[in-house]
């Protein structure tokens, strides 16, 4: 006859296993599938310690059995929708971000939105149930689109900075043909302007060195283009 510590202690496991049981259900209603079978695998383990009555035992792991069946009758069907979605989003963030004035063979992205997306699509790739012959494939399609993207950022980068130099140099040049030609020489300025706006990677020191030598350069070419006029 079990005393009432132990009846106590039976009781005490019966419910612990009535928990986690119930627990295991609710992932299966919420098809939180990447974490069921870890968990599900814990609950096994508490079988094995658990000191319960023959019946109750028998009562719980019938619907311990239950829950793993239904997860595995929908977990293919539902890796496959999980596939369809993650793979739409590798291509969205593929193609989303390109600058659409950029040439065909030369995209440029919106750098912001795609690294805030591509953080997104990671969190999916981590989280989302998948199938597993899948994984591989689809992690290397996510590297290839995000070093793409880092390879255009490296290259426009080193272009601006490269392109400082070049700036300064062309609106020397332009002060040159302003002694000739006044008029192509402002016209011809106002476009550098527009270049020294747009250049991501200038610094503010840089950009600043160019607008005053635009702003000198302009200046004379319209003393220049007075004194022709006079």
């Amino acid at each position: 006859m079990l005393r009432n510590a132990d009846h106590l202690a039976y009781d005490q496991a019966a419910e612990e296993l009535e928990c986690q049981i119930q627990f295991l259900e609710k992932m299966r209603r919420e098809k939180n599938i990447v974490m069921f079978w870890s968990k599900s695998r814990e609950v096994g383990a508490l079988f094995k310690r658990a000191k319960i009555s023959w019946a109750t035992r028998q009562l719980l792991w019938a619907r311990y059995e239950a829950v793993n069946r239904g997860v595995k009758s929908f977990q293919n069907e539902f890796a496959l929708e999980n596939l369809d979605k993650i793979s739409f989003e590798l291509t969205r963030l593929e193609m989303d971000h390109i600058n659409p004035d950029s040439p065909l063979t030369e995209p440029q992205y919106h750098l912001g939105e795609f690294w805030n997306h591509a953080d997104r699509v990671k969190k999916m790739l981590r989280n989302l149930f998948l199938p597993i012959e899948k994984l591989d494939s689809l992690w290397q399609r996510y590297h290839e689109i995000c070093n793409a993207v880092k390879k255009y950022d490296h290259e426009s980068r080193k272009c601006d900075v490269v392109s400082f130099y070049y700036l300064r140099d062309e609106i020397k040049r332009y002060g040159l043909i302003a002694r000739n030609n006044p008029d192509k020489a402002l016209q011809r300025l106002n476009c550098v302007t527009y270049k020294v706006r747009k250049a991501m990677s200038l610094s503010e020191k840089e950009r600043s060195e160019l607008f005053a030598m635009i702003r000198s350069t302009s200046e004379n070419a319209e003393r220049l283009k007075n004194k022709k006029v006079l």
